[in-house]
């Protein structure tokens, strides 16, 4: 936890001064707090922007709060308010000033993996440690933005010591139009889904900074740095157990097609956010992960595969003429309605033409047409709660979620044209993994809690 003293005040009314006020931070919560005895802001607005200045900050800006709590004490009242979002090193007064040209974020996980390093270790060899900041790498051009890889370290002193620590940032740089915060924000988690879904690395960020030449130190050039902080979990995020992981160095030369396919494909969303509900809520219920699972292969299939019983110009026709034959406007309406998606095949058909893909990932003794329809009746029994025979236990469903979740991968990794040869590879190396895995836990007949992603997986 982290906490400044300092003042607040209005933007509007900048006499009115609220004294001894504590700021506290803390990973999953930003607070500030006064005595009510001493209140000078009163009825504080949910979306209502306050400035202020405070020890170790400087200059901040509020971006909505709540209030949380009135505290009773002996000798005063402390009042509580739960801050939204909270900028440090400057102040913007109105909610349409906060645009800017570029923005920073610091995400651990990519300094390994695009392992582009600035600093030289040749102290065993030539005695001396080299430092070289490499240029920015353009790694895509957006309709709207840029996106580079910038690189850089810091340094820290403490007695006999200094600590040098390296870094690999995503910069967005924004093109003829400024981008306003939550457009910026919008970009920031696109990019880490493609972390998490797709390189299957932890997107978890240690800083989000904006710039912008209206903010700048006075009588220079330099563009001042505005933190963004915002209430966070940064607790470890958990990962797939798959193992499709793409180092950097096999795509650099695609990455550019790569990231665009991501960034303006709109129709990947829905089955990428299906897939990655459990890596931000472990505690999803199995059910609820296989159904995810289910829902992103069958949400996808619709989007990019075409298998229609007739072709819609004839399927409007014959609705037509059925529609034309019913005199009762309500039972016309009715049939209208169930007509909408008479055209559309069934799940149990959409898995049945993605069956090569099963045959690339599941084990070689397993019956593919019998998997494919325990799947659909599993998920069958979850929607609707009918009859259970012929649907999987609680060790096989969880597995029949990663298989229909590393199936879905693998068609997305296609959409994106990432080569074929490594598509192959993570589907050779994945249909190993699982079953060894699945082997393992079988034996060991470990049971599944429900509610926990992951943690009760024997690993090999």
């Amino acid at each position: 936890m982290r906490i400044e003293h300092g003042y607040l005040i209005r933007p509007n009314i900048p006499n009115n001064i609220q004294a001894s006020v504590n700021l506290k931070i803390t990973d999953s919560l930003i607070e500030f707090e006064f005595s009510e005895d001493a209140i000078a802001l009163n009825e504080i607005e949910t979306n209502e922007i306050l400035l202020g200045e405070f020890n170790g900050f400087g200059k901040v800006t509020i971006l909505g709060c709540t209030q949380s709590s009135l505290k009773m004490g002996c000798s005063a009242n402390i009042i509580k308010y739960k801050v939204n979002h909270l900028l440090i090193g400057v102040h913007i007064y109105n909610w349409q000033d906060l645009e800017f040209s570029k923005c920073i974020v610091n995400i651990p996980s990519l300094f390994e993996w695009v392992n582009i390093r600035p600093i030289k270790n040749n102290i065993y060899s030539e005695n001396k440690i080299q430092l070289d900041v490499p240029n920015d790498e353009k790694i895509a051009s957006l309709e709207r933005f840029d996106l580079f890889f910038s690189f850089g370290y810091e340094t820290k002193a403490e007695k006999n010591e200094i600590h040098l620590k390296q870094h690999t940032y995503l910069k967005i740089v924004s093109k003829e139009k400024k981008l306003l915060i939550e457009e910026y924000m919008e970009i920031i988690t696109h990019f880490k889904k493609f972390l998490l879904f797709i390189i299957n690395k932890s997107p978890i960020s240690e800083s989000i900074s904006f710039y912008d030449s209206k903010h700048n130190i006075e009588n220079t050039n330099t563009l001042i740095p505005i933190e963004l902080i915002t209430p966070s979990k940064k607790n470890e995020s958990p990962k797939s157990i798959s193992l499709i992981r793409i180092d950097y160095t096999e795509i650099a030369t695609c990455f550019e097609d790569i990231i665009k396919n991501w960034f303006e494909n709109n129709n990947l969303k829905p089955s990428v956010d299906l897939i990655i509900e459990k890596f931000l809520n472990p505690k999803l219920s199995r059910e609820n992960d296989f159904l995810n699972a289910c829902f992103a292969i069958e949400t996808f299939h619709r989007r990019f595969k075409t298998i229609n019983t007739y072709s819609k110009a004839v399927f409007k026709k014959i609705r037509k003429d059925i529609i034309e034959n019913i005199e009762d406007d309500d039972i016309k309406n009715f049939i209208y309605e169930k007509l909408s998606y008479a055209n559309e095949p069934t799940f149990r058909t959409r898995l049945f033409d993605l069956k090569e893909y099963f045959e690339s990932i599941l084990a070689s003794n397993i019956n593919i047409d019998e998997y494919i329809i325990k799947i659909v009746k599993t998920r069958n029994f979850l929607v609707h709660r009918g009859d259970n025979k012929k649907t999987f236990n609680e060790l096989d469903m969880f597995f029949a979620a990663r298989y229909l979740e590393n199936i879905v991968r693998i068609c997305i990794l296609i959409e994106l044209k990432v080569p074929e040869n490594i598509v192959l590879n993570i589907q050779n190396c994945n249909k190993n993994y699982l079953q060894s895995l699945y082997e393992i836990n079988k034996k060991t007949n470990k049971t599944v809690p429900n509610g926990v992603y992951n943690q009760w997986l024997w690993f090999s």
